[in-house]
């Protein structure tokens, strides 16, 4: 697809419900609550890994590759949060306990991302983006999550529109968890 005159390769994926939206759902019906869990990023990170040899293969290592995400199920199972933790891991944090058993306080060490990463400086570098395609209000929209390690990035302004948000991640410091923000 063209994002004005910038050729970016797309690849589409749903995401459909399974046995575990059905329990939430049916809860929802008769009760009017909704209770689930489901290991955050998990869903992202299987269509990450049934897309990136495609993507690899169509953007011939020149263009920018996004990967859009169309969640359809009734009760949204993926967010901003699950992209997250499928691009860069699940957050962490490293305590340092004292020397001293006497002493009760510990301090935070380090604080960043952790297992499950699909996006690493050297992996998964094809991947300019992952995009959310959800309805809001009766209308279509796109969140478009840009990957930090991207060899060809896309410009947030090939890509303007009401209905388009585009995040990055806030810059890395020390003792504090790198978020999305809009760009």
């Amino acid at each position: 697809m063209y994002f004005g005159e910038h050729l970016v390769i797309a690849e589409v994926k749903q995401i459909d419900p399974n046995d575990n939206d059905e329990e939430p759902r049916e809860q929802g019906q008769s009760r009017g609550i909704i209770v689930g869990w489901e290991e955050s990023g998990r869903r992202v990170r299987n269509k990450i890994d049934s897309s990136k040899k495609q993507l690899k293969l169509r953007s011939q290592s020149q263009y920018p590759a996004i990967l859009v995400l169309y969640d359809n199920v009734p009760i949204k199972s993926i967010d901003a949060d699950d992209i997250k933790t499928a691009m860069y891991g699940h957050e962490t944090v490293r305590l340092a306990l004292p020397d001293d058993p006497e002493n009760v306080s510990v301090e935070i060490e380090k604080v960043g991302f952790g297992s499950e990463r699909k996006f690493t400086p050297s992996h998964n570098t094809t991947f300019s983006a992952i995009a959310l395609l959800y309805k809001f209000g009766g209308a279509l929209r796109l969140s478009i999550f840009h990957n930090i390690y991207a060899k060809h990035p896309i410009d947030p302004s090939w890509l303007r529109h009401d209905m388009v948000r585009h995040f990055t991640l806030d810059p890395l410091v020390q003792g504090i968890f790198q978020e999305w923000h809009e760009v």
